[in-house]
């Protein structure tokens, strides 16, 4: 497979987190097959939120659940991906988060990357390996968290290598939408740190009731996706006929 190029601009100046021996990496990984708004709110959310000081968002070539799901190329996925950064990120397109301002979008701005690592394995991804390649790699003095959404976190048990990665890593938890109750996600949690001494932060994220299984649902019937993705987004996908 060729090596994919991402944008050099898309990228933070890795020497310069390096210089903080406190900082904190997040790692999104997931098909985004296609992105929408809610992984960029997330991913908005734990930069602005939390404070870290790079979300880096990793497209799997295979997800190890999902080996029977044929994701489109990936070029259309990293491509929609950087549209769907720059969308969110440009005030004068209308495309901000509700509650964003200048100061913290300035704050933003260089702080989200595209990572095509997993994609160039040409592999199933595995969370832990990816994470291990990260921290060894890049930033090997800096704390790395893995970011996943309330219904993810249920199943963590089950992953590959899972308490290797619950010991090693962090995890930051976004809310997801109606997926999962409450109390559950809290016992989860309480679960996860009692017995694993898990290092898991929550991010109160803003939410969108949506996910890529229904945008592509809606693509394949003719139904409007506008409230899912950015314009830019919308346009690359109906004018490559991308998901029918």
């Amino acid at each position: 497979m060729n090596k994919i190029n991402i944008d050099e601009n898309n990228k933070l100046n890795t020497e310069e987190i390096l210089k903080d021996k406190d900082c904190k990496i997040g790692i999104m990984g997931g098909s985004f097959d296609p992105c929408h708004k809610g992984h960029i709110a997330l991913a908005f959310d734990v930069v602005r939120r939390l404070s870290f000081d790079k979300v880096i968002l990793v497209p799997t070539f295979i997800q190890p659940f999902k080996q029977e799901v044929k994701a489109m190329p990936a070029e259309d996925r990293l491509k929609i991906l950087k549209l769907s950064i720059e969308s969110e990120l440009n005030f004068s397109k209308g495309d901000a988060l509700e509650d964003s301002s200048t100061k913290s979008l300035e704050k933003i701005n260089g702080k989200l990357e595209i990572s095509d690592y997993e994609i160039n394995k040409g592999e199933i991804s595995y969370t832990y390996d990816t994470l291990m390649h990260f921290k060894e790699n890049l930033y090997s003095d800096c704390e790395i968290y893995f970011i996943c959404g309330s219904d993810s976190i249920l199943h963590i048990d089950r992953w590959y290598k899972a308490e290797k990665i619950l010991d090693k890593f962090g995890v930051v938890v976004g809310r997801r939408p109606g997926d999962v109750e409450e109390k559950q996600i809290k016992d989860k949690l309480e679960q996860l740190r009692r017995d694993y001494n898990a290092n898991i932060l929550e991010v109160a994220n803003n939410l969108y009731d949506i996910s890529s299984t229904e945008i592509r649902k809606c693509l394949k019937e003719g139904l409007p996706i506008d409230e899912y993705v950015y314009e830019s987004v919308e346009e690359y996908i109906l004018n490559n006929g991308l998901y029918v």
